[in-house]
């Protein structure tokens, strides 16, 4: 496949990066060797001779590795912010920002800045009989009854929310989530109330990794085609529930992509440090992808198989955009799933910050352009490689036509008469 030229500069500027994150890496892990050796050594020092002079001295240098530890964490942040990636859509969606979406908008946050006023004025209104309630329990014994109260106010508010917002989601999601969708590919169709199923969920083995759950819900539905290749995803929120307590298991977005080559086994991409089930650890010729992601498999053949050089740059480069947020991917019978955990709502109108920006919207479509970056390194609409087909009897050689020249004629006819 053409790698486009601007591709190309983004490649080259984020090997630049790479280069400059690990001699950053490298200089500081070793900074702080020699330095947690020397406060260490000196504090041992002190007190084994009681040498009290040291002590200032060493609080000091705690002092500067708290500092360098700060610093670093700042500095590593910002290179990892001049990460830099191809966004084939982007200026399609600036343009539909700027002149189909603003219009629409505004109208939009002049509701938002109503909604706003009457949450806040449902929070003045709650805190009162909590407040009081808290104060009570200071001097009464029955806390239990306190606390259930104070739960029920609490459960009140966020009903009387749901329903002041209600009308404001629902259509913000139809006319601007919609409209979003539409731009990225006509054959990508938007349910703001259908998910992934749990039954989808499980056949990606993926939940092997994480703890049980027994709840389940989802919203955010996008499913369609790129060329020839399904793809759906939508917003899952797995819990497991014990009582009054509640504990998420994943939340975030989740995609099943229609692989359509046949390959034997399970492969698994999980985030540096995860520890595989049953399947044998995969070693690849991609430092960078090793030091964010782990693979397993229990078919050595097939990791390699699936998971190209550039395959990898692409998740690689897409877990940078994350900020390197976590991201699961498996290869099970033909189909590709993909989990990126995300705690806060994706498809939501804010209600405390501006609809107006930008910024909001060109998230929206970078999980988009994901999937259909996957679809396209993986070259799954050329159906190179096709699904495993059931093994039939071969066709008979054809007959050869015989040759029409003057004495084959004449021998036709000769036979004939």
């Amino acid at each position: 496949m053409k790698i486009p030229e601007k591709l190309k500069e983004v490649i080259a500027h984020n090997q630049k990066v790479d280069a400059k994150l690990e001699k950053v890496k490298t200089t500081y892990r070793w900074l702080m060797i020699v330095l947690w050796a020397i406060l260490i050594g000196g504090v041992i020092f002190s007190l084994y001779y009681n040498y009290a002079q040291l002590f200032i001295p060493l609080i000091l240098l705690f002092v500067v590795i708290i500092v360098i530890v700060i610093s670093y964490s700042f500095y590593y942040r910002s290179i990892i912010a001049s990460y830099q990636r191809y966004l084939s859509k982007e200026k399609e969606l600036k343009e539909l920002y700027e002149h189909n979406l603003i219009p629409l908008l505004k109208d939009f946050e002049k509701q938002r800045k109503v909604i706003r006023i009457k949450t806040i004025l449902l929070m003045i209104v709650l805190s009162i009989p909590i407040g009081i309630l808290v104060r009570f329990s200071f001097e009464l014994d029955d806390g239990e009854g306190i606390n259930d109260l104070i739960g029920l106010i609490l459960a009140g508010g966020f009903y009387i929310y749901a329903k002041i917002i209600a009308s404001y989601r629902k259509n913000f999601k139809a006319k601007i989530i919609q409209r979003i969708v539409a731009l990225f590919d006509e054959k990508l169709t938007y349910y703001p109330k259908k998910t992934i199923t749990r039954k989808e969920f499980k056949a990606s083995k993926l939940e092997r990794y994480w703890n049980k759950f027994n709840k389940w819900n989802g919203e955010d539905y996008i499913e369609g085609t790129f060329g020839k290749t399904a793809v759906k995803f939508s917003e899952i929120h797995a819990k497991y529930t014990s009582g009054k307590n509640t504990n998420t298991i994943f939340k975030g977005l989740f995609f099943i992509i229609d692989f359509n080559k046949h390959f034997e086994g399970f492969t698994v991409v999980l985030p540096e440090g995860t520890d595989g089930d049953d399947e044998q650890l995969v070693k690849l010729e991609s430092p960078n992808f090793e030091r964010a992601f782990v693979v397993y498999s229990d078919n050595q053949i097939t990791a390699r198989y699936v998971l190209s050089p550039n395959l990898m740059h692409r998740i690689l480069r897409f877990y940078r955009e994350l900020h390197q947020q976590n991201i699961y991917l498996s290869f099970v019978g033909g189909t590709l799933y993909i989990a990126i955990p995300i705690s806060k709502p994706i498809f939501e109108p804010t209600v405390f910050n501006t609809l107006l920006n930008f910024k909001i919207y060109r998230d929206y479509l970078m999980y988009i352009q994901f999937s259909q970056d996957i679809v396209d390194e993986l070259n799954l609409n050329t159906r190179i490689w096709s699904k495993k087909q059931a093994v039939t009897k071969l066709p008979k050689p054809p007959v050869k036509s015989p040759i029409l020249n003057q004495k084959s004629l004449q021998k036709m006819i000769g036979d004939v008469s």
